[in-house]
């Protein structure tokens, strides 16, 4: 795999070394390389970055646990379950009716009558809706780590088939007539390979953040169930 790395490298030394013995002008910067060198599949990715970093941001905003599931208002709710304040906690409900907890504990509360168990699933299933709601498109970032590895191979590939072309048509095999199709291939394939590692890095983080917060879900169902119904702890009944 190492020699597979260095080839390329040792292509683009080459190049640079040709052009200062023949008194090139000096190189151009990175990003002046990058939009002129690399060709149509630049376009790609860049199609791609707009649409990944799109569903960062709205995974970002959306998974905010602040936001679903708040310390103080979870232990609100709790508390007026110990109490068993039932209007209490129906006014608290409808007062933060945009925060999803609020929505989780009022799904319960209207089947309260029906027991334990309805209540626990009742809750739980709201909960698993409002996950579901907020990972949606968090796929496309898995999709698109996919997608942006194969454009940049396949500005490689393209890289390449210019590069050969240019010794075709010149019938020479100087590093002078191959080197656009060099940096063009080099610099797909390292596009790529940023985007694609920035998508995969983004999509994990996203889906382990729902998971954490699936977990503080079900802790606080289950709290709120024990404190609501008075359930003893090791097995002591339900006090009705």
């Amino acid at each position: 795999m190492d020699n597979m790395i260095d080839v390329p490298l040792h292509w683009v030394w080459l190049i640079e070394a040709a052009a200062a013995r023949k008194g090139a002008p000096p190189p151009e910067d990175w990003m002046t390389l990058v939009l002129t060198k690399s060709g149509v599949c630049l376009w790609l990715l860049f199609a791609c970055s707009i649409v990944g970093v799109a569903v960062i941001l709205m995974k970002a905003v959306a998974l905010r646990g602040g936001k679903i599931l708040p310390r103080s208002l979870g232990e609100q709710f709790l508390q007026l379950a110990q109490q068993r304040d039932v209007q209490g906690i129906g006014e608290l409900c409808q007062r933060f009716e945009h925060i999803p907890v609020a929505r989780v504990t009022y799904a319960g509360l209207e089947v309260a009558s029906s027991g334990v168990d309805v209540v626990e699933k009742e809750m739980s299933d709201t909960a698993r809706y409002e996950l579901i709601e907020r990972t949606s498109y968090l796929a496309v970032l898995g999709v698109l780590s996919y997608v942006a590895t194969l454009v940049g191979l396949l500005g490689t590939v393209t890289g390449m088939i210019n590069a050969f072309r240019n010794i075709h048509m010149q019938g020479t095999t100087s590093t002078e007539f191959v080197a656009a199709g060099v940096y063009e291939s080099l610099l797909n394939t390292a596009e790529g390979l940023l985007i694609a590692i920035l998508f995969y890095l983004a999509f994990h983080f996203f889906r382990a953040r729902a998971n954490i917060i699936a977990n503080e879900f079900d802790e606080y169902i289950t709290r709120f169930v024990k404190a609501l119904f008075h359930i003893q702890p090791a097995g002591g009944g339900v006090e009705r």
